[in-house]
């Protein structure tokens, strides 16, 4: 019989000069001047583990998280999301005949509530809850995983104008199977293939919209807020197959390779807009802003040779969006790909290198990530945009001993963006890149984690 219990509490600070923006360092301009803003982050998760046997183990994790930004926005002091949840998840190991069974299953909660202190007029609070079952089925050098997961997604908003609001509910479940197969060929080759349905329900609206106020030239007003009573959950289904290889040829020396190609394909995508009614702060809505479809390519490689290990990636995928919607907004369109973050991207490269050093404990690495330029569709008409290529470096060590006084003691200390390199992700919201709208990426950059197993 196995026990185990843990718990990891962690905490980080951001604290900068930043533009009144949500997203930190986007638009700034006179408009939008800097100011001293701080975002914390906490997270305390507890995790027990019981497995007295193959036919039960057993493990329970709850979790606790709270982002908050302290910053002087319309009438709050503090905005942010706080988040409690819960996962109980079972594995149970059984034969029949010729057949191996790994049956999993479990039970997933989540509960999210946005808040924008101290007036805090429409904070908003998501319920999620999940169960799932999947049996991985091995039979000889052949496994077919077939799994099923029930979801319910329950969303509390408004609806109505300001100072005659009303409490609103989105309300969605699903039925989401899933098969997943594996085939051992031989000599180290192997190749797999899955299928899965996709279910997703309206997230919370941006935090500083929990206020229920924003600033203009004519002071402080309330916001409206439009339940839609024709929005749809959005679906999809997501195919994967590939190849891979894993070889040794010394005894602590190997090179692996995995090739795969991927498919998703998004159909009644949830926009979120606070400019329903042609005026940016003034109406919020959800509406469906059309179907979206993405496949592309992924390869990475791994050759460790001793105490060196030596990996490589690379990713192309290419966006296609179908009947995307547009709203006229203070005399601009949107379209769809404003806000939900699908897009083109350039294809990326990556490389990492990490040197173990034993007798001290310590691990030294290096990350190098690629991005090439690539046109893109403009979210904004129906123009190409041109998305700047990028590289970036990043080293970092690590010192955890694994016997004597500080067993169970972790170190991490990194330097990011080593040659401080100015750039904007390709993977940002503001995929225009307009001057005023790109978000910059952090320069040069240090950081350290301290951790400690008992």
């Amino acid at each position: 019989m196995h026990t185990r219990s843990a718990f990891r509490p962690s905490t980080c600070s951001n604290k900068g000069l930043y533009p009144f923006r949500a997203n930190f360092g986007i638009d700034y301009s006179s408009g939008n001047v800097i100011a001293d803003r701080k975002y914390e982050r906490d997270t305390h998760t507890i995790k027990y583990t019981y497995n007295p046997s193959d036919l039960l183990e057993l493990d329970v994790t709850g979790y606790y998280t709270d982002h908050t930004l302290h910053s002087k926005i319309g009438s709050a002091d503090k905005i942010g999301v706080e988040t409690v949840g819960s996962k109980i998840g079972a594995k149970t190991k059984f034969n029949t005949g010729d057949f191996a069974h790994t049956l999993r299953y479990g039970f997933d909660f989540y509960r999210s509530e946005s808040y924008a202190k101290p007036t805090n007029l429409t904070p908003e609070k998501l319920n999620n809850y999940a169960l799932y079952l999947e049996d991985a089925i091995k039979f000889g050098d052949l496994t077919v995983t077939p799994g099923v997961r029930y979801e319910r997604h329950e969303l509390k908003t408004y609806n109505g104008t300001a100072g005659n609001l009303k409490t609103y509910k989105y309300k969605f479940d699903a039925v989401s199977p899933a098969i997943a197969l594996d085939y051992e060929i031989g000599k180290g080759f192997g190749a797999f293939a899955s299928y899965a349905r996709v279910f997703k329900g309206p997230d919370l609206m941006e935090g500083m919209l929990a206020s229920g106020t924003y600033i203009t030239g004519r002071g402080t007003q309330y916001t409206d807020w439009v339940g839609n009573d024709n929005l749809k959950k959005t679906t999809g289904n997501a195919y994967e197959i590939g190849g891979r290889y894993k070889g040794e040829f010394a005894e602590r020396s190997s090179i692996s390779l995995i090739a795969k190609y991927f498919r998703t394909e998004y159909k009644n995508l949830i926009m979120d807009t606070n400019a329903a009614r042609g005026a940016i702060n003034s109406t919020v809505i959800r509406r469906n802003a059309g179907n979206v479809d993405i496949d592309g390519v992924e390869i990475f490689s791994r050759l460790n040779l001793d105490t060196l290990s030596l990996a490589a990636g690379y990713t192309h995928q290419k966006v296609k969006y179908k009947d995307r919607v547009a709203s006229n907004a203070a005399g601009t369109s949107f379209y769809s790909s404003t806000y939900l973050g699908y897009r083109d991207l350039g294809d990326k490269y990556t490389f990492n290198a990490e040197y173990t050093i034993p007798q001290a404990d310590l691990l030294l690495g290096y990350n190098l990530i690629y991005f090439a330029k690539k046109n893109a569709m403009s979210a904004s008409s129906n123009s190409i945009v041109k998305l700047p290529s990028y590289a970036v470096s990043d080293v970092y060590v690590t010192y955890m001993p694994d016997s004597g006084r500080f067993k169970g003691l972790e170190i991490n200390a990194g330097l990011y963006n080593v040659f401080n390199k100015a750039y904007a992700s390709q993977t940002q919201q503001s995929e225009d890149f307009a001057t005023g709208n790109a978000e910059w990426e952090p320069g040069r950059n240090f950081k350290v984690s301290v951790s400690y197993k008992f």
